[in-house]
């Protein structure tokens, strides 16, 4: 129960503190994850992404908005948001619950859980070193694929 109270201070803090990615582990990236994910505020992972993730994420909305403006009665690709996790619905409950992976390219292991059905999924983060500071590189999806390819999906060319 401590370390849930410490990790729930430190996702707090993080709006007004600065974050960097040296700062912080592999345990905690993952429990800032989650935290953003149940709130349905991913703002506090901007500065936690490798370059690639958030080049794909910035592309992607940039992408969604052109498309709103240009055809305003249909619905975007994108309509429901960044598919962060692989289940759409809002989870009740995600918790980071192990890591796994190399050294080179640590995973994180999330698990939501859906109070009202009952029912569990578990999603992977992988984080990549970038000049010694661990940043979010992709999500992988349960039942396979994962956040970059569908974002690349989302908008075929």
């Amino acid at each position: 129960m401590r370390l849930r109270n410490l990790s729930t201070a430190l996702v707090l803090a993080l709006p007004a503190l600065p974050v960097h990615a040296s700062d912080i582990t592999g345990s905690q990236l993952g429990i800032v994850f989650c935290t953003a994910r149940l709130k349905g505020d991913m703002t506090p992972l901007k500065g936690l992404m490798t370059d690639d993730l958030a080049k794909k994420v910035a592309d992607a909305e940039a992408k969604n908005a052109a498309f709103v403006k240009a055809h305003p009665s249909e619905k975007a690709p994108l309509a429901d948001g960044i598919p962060w996790q692989s289940n759409p619905a809002p989870a009740d409950n995600c918790l980071m619950v192990g890591m796994s992976g190399t050294y080179d390219v640590p995973v994180d292991i999330l698990s939501y859980t859906y109070a009202d059905s009952g029912k569990n999924f578990s999603d992977r983060l992988e984080l990549n070193f970038v000049n010694g500071e661990l940043r979010l590189d992709n999500v992988d999806y349960a039942g396979g694929g994962d956040l970059k390819s569908r974002l690349a999906a989302a908008f075929p060319k």
